[in-house]
This record gives structure tokens, sequence and C-alpha cells, in this order.
């Protein structure tokens, strides 16, 4: 047993000691080459904040420890994007990431993985792409997460494998609660949720809620997909809102969808023209469904032969793209006598010589965008936000979203969206602010029902409360959680009356942004706090506050302050609290 520790920790260290000579030859001959530009990639050091660099510069560590993961990584990405004034040279990226990757640096592996997945520099490879992304990945590198769930996700669509499926949805979750501006993540959580076998409809829900918030970061893909949820359930006004917005981003499957709305007129006046326009916009880009449905306008409108010739070359393109029923429709005109042995002819030699348009727009012509350790994406947040007038106006956290808290008004570079049940709508130019309280009001365009506002100040010690709870509100999840709880007796100490403190069970960490609800069903405080010290304790904001601080701010503000009638039940509350929430979505360009 002795004996075979020791062969194996043998084995180890020649394995070990091959691999650092392999690293150390590669450095020398690459090095010439390449110490100029490491004294200029150090003045702009990229580091992980988990990995933080030695206090020497880069050129330094580079010369003494020459397999030093972060200095090869850094190197490897001005190989890459030609940054620092160096020339993009694949196989030299490739040759500094797999340096750095040896070391254990994870942002490496993870570019490393991308190179292999795309052929970047190297080979194709996805086998090492996997494996790459999965060892950057179980270091907690986000990037490596993400692209490690796109590329199981890509399996498991093609094998329809529910258990893969999972599998990815928990990677992007980890990448996303990491960092909420990968909104390629939160679009694989939504196609994820969307593609199950077993969906079931709270499935359809979430899936739903994560394109939504993808979308709200301009993913063309989340767009479109949304528009379909909501065409689906009969939001056509929506699904045609959105596909107009994916349009923009060069998106296809959605340029086809708004030619099929204006074609049968859904959530839109009908128009053949505009119906028309849009198919021939997809089809110069090789997109079949629309080259099929533009040759059928052409040829129902059609008058002459030359219609039905370009009738037929659009169906004998779109036959070739692998669209079946383009077949039976040729078939059709052939035995039609509409266009004669020489129309044919000629439409099949314009067919052949046709040539493909790029699409008209940056497009994701494929489901995942694939994201090196070196992208910044545009910043986003997200919190809660509860309805407090039928009108439109919402409550919600400054700090949370990161709303400048000196002004009244929002800065330019930010766009804000707003989430319900009942779609994504959009924000009038009007917020006003609390410094004091941290707490934003914003006027959406819409009515929506709005919380019942107790007028009633009085919270003494031992009064039991519900705190109704929106579970982590960039996920979308519209199923609220009842926390139960009585104030704290020490709560008259807290700001002359303007918070209270809520005794309670255990607060779950992913639970925050409640509202505080009495016996009578009445809103009568709200809780911004994203963080809290006091797993058992929650810092209450009195709706008098809440409620003084809008009447200051917004004149003729119709609160509702109805008295629901009896008690209410947990079912009762939920109900009322899913009604009345919505996900703000901060972006800031």
């Amino acid at each position: 047993m002795v004996q075979s520790r020791e062969i194996k920790s043998t084995r180890w260290q020649r394995q070990r000691y091959v691999t650092l000579l392999s690293g150390w030859a590669l450095t020398i001959l690459l090095l010439p080459h390449t110490s100029a530009l490491a004294d200029k990639v150090v003045k702009d050091q990229d580091h992980n904040p988990a990995q933080p660099a030695e206090s020497e510069s880069g050129l330094a560590v580079w010369k003494q420890n020459k397999d030093q993961g972060w200095a090869a990584y850094n190197l490897g990405k001005a190989f890459q994007t030609g940054s620092h004034g160096a020339q993009i040279n694949g196989s030299k990226a490739v040759a500094f990431y797999l340096i750095g990757a040896k070391a254990n640096y994870a942002m490496a592996q993870a570019n490393l993985g991308y190179c292999y997945e795309t052929g970047l520099g190297v080979e194709q490879d996805l086998k090492k792409a996997i494996e790459w992304y999965r060892t950057a990945a179980d270091q907690g590198n986000r990037f490596g997460q993400l692209n490690y769930a796109n590329m199981l996700l890509d399996e498991a669509l093609n094998l329809r494998n529910e258990t893969k499926m999972l599998e990815a949805k928990d990677w992007y979750m980890k990448a996303y609660y990491q960092d909420e501006t990968l909104i390629e993540a939160a679009y694989g959580i939504g196609l994820a949720h969307s593609q199950l076998p077993s969906k079931s409809p709270q499935d359809t829900q979430l899936a739903k809620r994560w394109f939504a918030l993808a979308a709200a970061g301009n993913h063309s893909d989340a767009q479109f997909a949304l528009g379909y949820l909501d065409e689906t359930a009969g939001n056509n006004k929506s699904a045609f809102r959105l596909y107009e917005m994916a349009k923009k981003s060069g998106s296809l499957s959605a340029i086809f969808n708004l030619g099929r709305c204006y074609e049968y007129g859904i959530g839109v006046a009908q128009s053949h023209a505009l119906a028309k326009k849009n198919y021939h916009i997809a089809a110069l880009s090789g997109h079949p469904e629309s080259q099929y449905s533009l040759g059928l306008i052409v040829y129902n409108s059609g008058k002459t032969e030359i219609e039905f010739g370009e009738a037929y070359m659009w169906w004998s393109l779109a036959k070739k793209n692998g669209m079946p029923k383009a077949s039976t429709a040729l078939q059709r005109i052939q035995g039609s006598r509409l266009l004669s042995h020489e129309g044919i002819a000629a439409a099949s030699d314009a067919a052949a010589k046709f040539v493909q348009h790029p699409p008209p727009a940056k497009s994701q012509t494929s489901r995942f965008n694939r994201t090196t350790a070196h992208r910044k994406e545009p910043e986003v947040f997200a919190a809660a936000g509860f309805f407090v007038s039928q009108d439109g106006w919402l409550i919600t956290s400054t700090k949370a979203l990161s709303l400048d808290q000196q002004t009244l008004t929002l800065e330019s570079g930010y766009d804000i969206s707003i989430i319900t049940e009942a779609g994504t709508f959009s924000v009038s130019d009007s917020i006003y602010i609390s410094k004091e309280n941290n707490i934003a009001a914003i006027k959406v365009s819409g009515e929506f029902p709005p919380l019942p506002l107790s007028i009633n100040n009085d919270t003494p010690s031992g009064t039991p409360l519900y705190a109704v709870s929106l579970d982590t509100p960039s996920a979308h999840n519209f199923a609220p959680q009842i926390v139960k709880g009585t104030v704290s007796e020490h709560a008259v100490s807290q700001r002359d009356n303007s918070t209270f403190i809520l005794n309670t069970t255990e607060i779950p960490d992913t639970l925050s942004y409640f509202m505080i609800f009495d016996s009578l069903g009445q809103a009568v405080g709200f809780s911004f706090e994203s963080d809290y010290e006091q797993k058992t304790e929650l810092v209450g904001l009195t709706s008098n506050i809440v409620k003084s601080f809008l009447t200051d701010n917004i004149p003729n503000l119709s609160l509702n302050n109805e008295i629901p009638k009896g008690e209410p039940s947990e079912i009762a509350l939920t109900d009322r609290a899913r009604q009345c929430v919505a996900t703000v979505i901060v972006r800031r360009k």
C-alpha cells in the first residue's frame, strides 16, 4: 500500500514537472515578442477580485514567474482583441490562455474554452471547450458558468433531456446571481423552463419572467420569445410590440412574425403591403418561412407571369432551405398553367443565382451569445415595486436600483421597464425620490390594481402583522410568500415612529422587498432593505410615511383607502400582493 502511494505521488510530480516545463518552454519562445506588449498590458490589468494580483508590476511578475495566471490571461486577451497595440493573433492568444489555465486562473480557463468552442486560434474541439468551461465554472467564474450552461442546454435541447435542462438552468442561476448584467443567463433560464418536456403552467410563467428580464436588456431572442408567449396567451398588442423591439436587433424570426401580424391583423391593423415588406426583409436574409409566405402573398395577388415567376422563385428558395410545403406550392403552380415552361426556367435560374443578404442589423442567429471574460455589459438593476394608485404610480427602492438620489428626475442614460403579470410597460417622465427613506415613486403608463394603504399609524408592540415577500425580484417570481410576525417592543425607538421592527420567524436569504399587511388586509408598511443583519427582524417603513411622501410630491393623487371586508386568508393576501407587485428594471447605458 505504501509503495502504491509512492508510485502515485511520483507520477503526479512527473506530470506536474512536464506541465511546468511545457509552460516555460512556450513562454521562452513567445517572450521576445511580448515583453514590450506586457509593459503596456500591465498598465490596464484586468484582475479577478477573487484572485488578486501581486503588488509587483505585471511585467516583473511575468518575467520572474512565467506561468503566472493573471499575467498570461492579460497577454492572451491582448492577442485575442488586438488591444494595447498587439496584432490579433488567435494562436498566441490560445498559447497564453493555456499557460494561465494551467496556472489555475479561472478567466484564462473560461476564455480557453471559448477558443476551443469557436475554433479561435486552435482546431475546434467541443469536448475540450466543455472541460475548460466546467473547470472555470467550478471555481465560481461567472463566464465559465454561463458558457458551460450554454453548452449543456444545447445538448439537452437536441436530446430533449430534462435532467440536463435543469442542470443547465442551475448553472445559469449561479452566473446570473453573481452578475445581473449577464442577460444571456436570464434568457437561458427562460429557455430551459420553456422547453421542459414536463413543463407546467408555473414553468411557463417563470420562462416569461426571465425572458422579460433579458428582453429589458435588449436581448432580441428573449424579446421574440416573450412576444411569442404573449401571442400564445392572446396578448396580441404586447406581442406585436415585442416583435418590433426584436426586429431592431435583426431577429429574422421577429421580422417574419411581424409580417404575419400585419397579414392577419394580430395586434395591429391588417396591411398586406406591410406584411409583404417584412416578409421580403427576412426572405432576402434566407429565412425560409418568410420566403414561403412572401411567395404566397405574391402568388395570391399576382396577375402577370412576372409575378407568378417571382412567387416560384421564392418557393424554390424556401424548398432549398428546408420548407416541405414549398414543394407542394411549386407543384401547384407548375400544374396551373399560370407560368410557362420558359417562365419556370427563368424563375429557377433566378433562384439558383440568388445571393443571400446579411441580416438587416446585428442579429442573434443562434440561441445564445457566447461570452468571453473580457466582455463588458451595461449595468442592470432590479427591484420590486408596488402599485399604490390605479393610474400607475408605484413605489420602489432607490438603493436597490442605484437611482440618483440627488435629483428628482432620472438622469440621461437610463432605461426603465416595469414588468407585471399583465406584461411589460413603459415609464413616463415622472419620478420622485426620497433621500431619507430610500423610496422612489415612478409613474407607469397604464391602469393597475393598487394596494389598500392604511391611514392608521398605530402599530403598538405585539401587533400581529403579515410580511408578504416577492422572491428575489430579478427572478420575476410573481408567487409571493408570507412571513408572519409581531411588532417588537422597541419599535417606538425607531425614528419617531416612521419605522417599526417586526419580529418574525427566520427570513430566507432569497426573500426581500416586503409589503406588510395588518389583520384587515391593509398595507401598513414596506421594507426595502436588501440585507438583514438579524434573520428574525424586519424593519418596516410605515405606510403613513409613504403616503405623506406621495401626497407632498404628486398633486391630485388618488390612493386606495378602501378597508377590505373580513379578515383575509393567506391565499387572499398573496393574490392581492401578486396583483399589485411589479418588477422594476433599470438599465444604465
